[in-house]
Order: structure tokens, then sequence, then C-alpha cells
């Protein structure tokens, strides 16, 4: 199994460069042949964003390694939009693309195992991120799960600066 930094290194090669691109969906920003239909509902802005990231993977999986997803704009449409960011994620895979959800996560260390666990690998997760944004604010011992976890599945964590 090749451990992410790994699978980054060969795609970086690969691409010629080290851009990850954004997939950070916001409603008011999508183009608007996008939100002309008028629907509003969590599970037509939904749609709307999955089909916004495809186009994107669309233009940049053939010139990048990576892309990011940004889970809060997901998170906040609920299961409609949970399923539309699993949706872009095995769209970026099966594109290519690398890809890290950008979580932010952190918490006590029985939580942060379960979100380690939930995110990270695509042989254990049902979200298949290669990596996994981490905020290093609640100490070592608190990142640890992310760190062996990440290990054994050879999956990768961004951890964010102060």
């Amino acid at each position: 199994m090749n451990h992410f930094a790994d699978r980054l290194a060969a795609a970086v090669k690969l691409a010629g460069n080290a851009v990850c691109v954004g997939l950070d969906p916001r409603w008011d920003n999508l183009p608007e042949p996008l939100r002309s239909s008028g629907r509003t509902s969590t599970a037509a802005i939904a749609d709307a964003y999955v089909t916004f990231c495809h186009g994107v993977i669309d233009v940049v999986a053939s010139v990048v390694p990576i892309v990011k997803v940004q889970a809060a704009f997901f998170e906040e449409l609920g299961p409609s939009g949970m399923a539309a960011m699993a949706d872009v994620i095995l769209y970026a895979e099966a594109c290519g693309l690398l890809v890290i959800v950008d979580g932010k996560r952190n918490d006590i260390g029985s939580t942060a195992e379960a979100y380690a666990r939930g995110y990270l690998g695509r042989a254990g997760s049902l979200w298949h991120a290669a990596a996994l944004t981490v905020r290093p604010y609640l100490g070592a011992d608190i990142r640890a799960p992310f760190v062996q976890i990440a290990h054994a599945l050879g999956a990768g964590r961004v951890v964010l600066g102060g």
C-alpha cells in the first residue's frame, strides 16, 4: 500500500505541478444557469453543487494532481449535501485525482479516532478521502488517532497551522 505522501509525490510529478484545486461551492456564487431553476430546496442546491464540482473536475483533472472538498458547504445541506459530497469525492477519484476532505477535524481521543476512521482511506472509509485536514490545537495526544489510522490506511493528514 502506497502512503498518501508517496501517491501525492507521484501525482505532482505526473501533473508537473503541486496545485490543489478547492471545491468550495457556495450557492450565491454558482453560475447563474445552475441557480436559475428557481428551486432552492437543499436537495436542489446539493444537485447544483454536484453539477458545478463535476464541471470543475472535468476542467482540471488533466492538469492538477489533487482537489480539496470543503465539507462545510456540503454538511450545511444535511443528508442531501452529504450525498452530494460523496458523489463529488468518488467522481474526483474516478477522474484520477487525489482528494483531501477539508473538515478541520479534531476532538478527544475516541471522537478523533471515529473521525479518522470515518474519513480516511479508500479501503476503510465510506468517504475515501486520501487526506483530511486536522486542527492541532488540542495537543499531540489528541492528534495520535489521526496519525495512527492515517498511517495504517496509507492516508494523510493536513495539519493546519496557527
